[in-house]
C-alpha cells in the first residue's frame, strides 16, 4: 500500500465522526482577522480547538481528525492534517474525566463527555445551560 493509500485511509476513518460545533465560529473567524497583517486566518480557532480536543481524547491520527473536518464540513474548505499540526503548537490540552479543555490564546472550549456522548461548547454556552 503506498503512502498517498495510507493516508486516503486514514483520511476516511476520520469521516465516521461527526461534530456539531458552535454557531459562532464566522463571526470568530472575523475577530481573529481584524486588523491582522499577512494572510488572513482561514480556520477559526474555536474549529481548530474542538478537533484537537476530540483528537486528543480518541487518540486518533492527525490524518483522522481531517476526515472529521471533511464530515463535518464537507469537502471544501476543510484544514487539512498539516494546517492542524501548525496550529495544534500555540495550543494547550488538557483530560480529565469527562471535560476536555483546549486553550489558545485569550480562548478556550470545553468539550463535555456525557452519557450521549461528547459536545464542544464554549465555557459559557455550557454553564448557561445548566443554570436553567
Amino acid at each position: 500500500m503506498s503512502h498517498a493509500q495510507n493516508d486516503a485511509r486514514y483520511v476516511e476513518r476520520g469521516k465516521m465522526i461527526h461534530l456539531d460545533l458552535p454557531d459562532k465560529m464566522d463571526e470568530e473567524l472575523k475577530q481573529m482577522n481584524a486588523g491582522k497583517n499577512g494572510h488572513p486566518f482561514v480556520y477559526s480557532e474555536c474549529l481548530v480547538m474542538a478537533i484537537i480536543g476530540i483528537r486528543l481524547q480518541l487518540g486518533i491520527a492527525l490524518r483522522c481528525a481531517e476526515g472529521m473536518a471533511i464530515a463535518t464540513l464537507g469537502e471544501e474548505n476543510v484544514p487539512d492534517h498539516v494546517t492542524l499540526w501548525r496550529r495544534t503548537k500555540s495550543l494547550d490540552a488538557s483530560i480529565t474525566d469527562r471535560t476536555i479543555t483546549v486553550r489558545g490564546k485569550g480562548s478556550m472550549l470545553q468539550i463535555i463527555i456525557d452519557g450521549t456522548g461528547m459536545s464542544p461548547s464554549a465555557r459559557g454556552d455550557y454553564n448557561d445551560a445548566n443554570t436553567r
